[in-house]
C-alpha cells in the first residue's frame, strides 16, 4: 500500500522546515499520523544510491508520504469513540 500525497515540493530549507513543523503540530495534537519526506531527482553529476534512496543535499525535489505513528497510545477518548 503506497501513502503517497504530493511529489515535486522543491527542496529548500522553507520547505524542509514547514513539513517539520506540521509533524511538531500533529505530534502535539496527539495525530496517529506523521508525515515522511523523501528525497528525489538527484542534482548534477549526483545518482540514486541502494533502494532508491538519496541524501537531502543531493536532492532537488521532496515527496511526501503519510505514515501512522508507530507505538501510539491510545487514549480513552479513542477506546470510547473508535472501538477497534
Amino acid at each position: 500500500m503506497y501513502n503517497h500525497i504530493v511529489n515535486d515540493i522543491p527542496n529548500n530549507a522553507v520547505t524542509r522546515w514547514l513539513i517539520d513543523k506540521a509533524n511538531a503540530r500533529m505530534r502535539s495534537c496527539k495525530s496517529k499520523h506523521v508525515l515522511v519526506k523523501r528525497y528525489r531527482k538527484p542534482k548534477e553529476g549526483k545518482k540514486y544510491g541502494w533502494g532508491g534512496s538519496l541524501r537531502c543535499k543531493n536532492a532537488t525535489r521532496i515527496a511526501l508520504y503519510l505514515y501512522e505513528r508507530p507505538n501510539r497510545a491510545v487514549t480513552n477518548f479513542q477506546k470510547q469513540f473508535f472501538p477497534n
